[in-house]
């Protein structure tokens, strides 16, 4: 690749992951604004307007799914662009080893994995709120618990699995690069 096409594509891909976190963030902010907002107001809400009690819950669950999936779709396109971007370096710029930032270690708690658990209890907290009065043997501790569980279980095995992927096949392009160090 020549220098400068390579320089436009590396400016380019992390143009796309700090736009990408920006979106994650913001509608971060959104979502909490709204699903706060809505809970306060159900929770105000005189007896006579209970009635639209359980259609703000349903609204709070597929708000809560929807920023669930779409922060998933934003982790994995993160990671895809900042490890497209890290090669660039690695390959046309030679960026020492010390200077990679992806290709050195996994962090065990990242951002995209605590927006994730986020919007997991947002399911699990909406879904409670809903089913929690239907299910009374049940206590709503559990139920919180176990939709919370479901959620996360389904993006380790939606997402991370592609992330992973991407994330070893980066440590070992860097690796047989560079060699272990």
């Amino acid at each position: 690749m020549r220098g400068h096409s390579s320089e436009v594509l590396y400016s380019e891909y992390m143009s796309h992951a700090r736009h990408i976190e920006a979106q994650r963030q913001v509608f971060a902010t959104v979502f909490t604004a709204v699903f706060g907002g809505l809970i306060v107001l159900a929770g105000s809400a005189s007896a006579e307007a209970t009635s639209n009690y359980d259609l703000v819950f349903f609204f709070l669950i597929v708000f809560s799914i929807f920023g669930f999936c779409i922060t998933s779709v934003w982790n994995a396109s993160f990671v895809k662009f900042t490890r497209l971007a890290e090669r660039i370096a690695i390959e046309e710029f030679e960026t020492p080893l010390q200077y990679q930032r992806f290709s050195k270690h996994r962090k065990l708690l990242s951002a995209a994995r605590i927006f994730i658990a986020f919007y997991s209890l947002m399911v699990g907290l909406s879904s409670t709120m809903l089913i929690g009065d239907m299910f009374k043997h049940i206590h709503n501790g559990m139920l919180l618990g176990g939709i919370t569980l479901l959620m996360l279980c389904i993006y380790l095995l939606w997402v991370e699995r592609r992330v992973r992927t991407i994330d070893r096949l980066h440590r070992q392009f860097a690796i047989d690069l560079n060699g272990r160090k």
